[in-house]
């Protein structure tokens, strides 16, 4: 009688296991991000609202030997909001301040470079 093995293997194949002396895929060593927001007179007609954050991570590597990477990112973006009414607000985000080249998606075989400096003006009503 024969016996025959089908079926596929749960071992991982050794491209997809990083060394110990090499870094997680899609994972940055090191990240930080500071977000500060101002408020000028909140209960008055005249309220502004003013915030800002800086965002950065290392390099990222795109496969799991280290052989392929992005270059760390570095982003600043604003925000300046202003309440008309208890109900209605406007607003104004700027992302991307200094028109940097930065990457949002990363896969294996590409990347999606980010958006540049962009604007987003925004009229918004609650409840």
């Amino acid at each position: 009688m024969r016996s025959s093995k089908t079926g596929t293997s749960s071992q991982p194949t050794p491209s997809t296991i990083a060394a110990p002396q090499e870094r997680t895929q899609y994972g940055p060593k090191n990240a930080a991000t500071l977000w500060s927001i101002y408020s000028f007179a909140p209960n008055r007609p005249y309220n502004l609202t003013f915030g800002d954050d800086i965002t950065w991570h290392e390099s990222i590597w795109l496969d799991a030997t280290n052989t392929t990477h992005v270059p760390a990112n570095l982003e600043f973006d604003a925000v300046i909001s202003h309440n008309i009414t208890k109900r209605w607000k406007i607003a104004l985000n700027d992302d991307n301040l200094d028109n940097r080249l930065n990457y949002d998606n990363l896969f294996s075989n590409h990347i999606t470079p980010s958006i540049g400096r962009s604007f987003l003006f925004n009229l918004s009503a609650t409840d």
